[in-house]
């Protein structure tokens, strides 16, 4: 009885360890939107300045499949819908895009340390 409680309470510990579809969601928003405002500085006096978007929203994430590798980096293939958010309009750009991301753990969660 102990051994079969202490295996349900090592795959409850499991779960824990890999990122949720909205947390993987939130970590590509936002590092996405991090490289988007770089862009933004270094085009701000450029002509095409009033072209970027001020914002990437992500919709709709499915992981596809997804492993934690021996040195613990979680790797996952993602399917998402990207929104784009320019002048106070959100459209949709893309339907059905799809990544590799790969995650570590963070001092509060997880960081993207690789995005395909």
């Amino acid at each position: 009885m102990a051994a079969l409680l202490m295996t349900v309470l090592a795959l409850t510990a499991c779960q824990d360890e890999v990122p949720s579809e909205d947390a993987i969601a939130s970590l590509l928003e936002v590092s996405t939107n991090q490289e988007l405002a770089l862009v933004r500085i270094g085009q701000a006096a450029g002509p095409n300045a009033g072209m970027i978007p001020d914002a990437v929203r992500i919709v709709n994430l499915k992981k596809l499949g997804a492993v934690t590798d021996s040195k613990g980096i979680y790797v996952a293939s993602i399917q998402f819908d990207v929104m784009v958010e320019h002048k106070g309009a959100l459209t949709l750009n893309q339907r059905g895009a799809k990544a590799r991301l790969k995650l570590s753990r963070a001092e509060n969660g997880w960081q993207v340390v690789e995005k395909q």
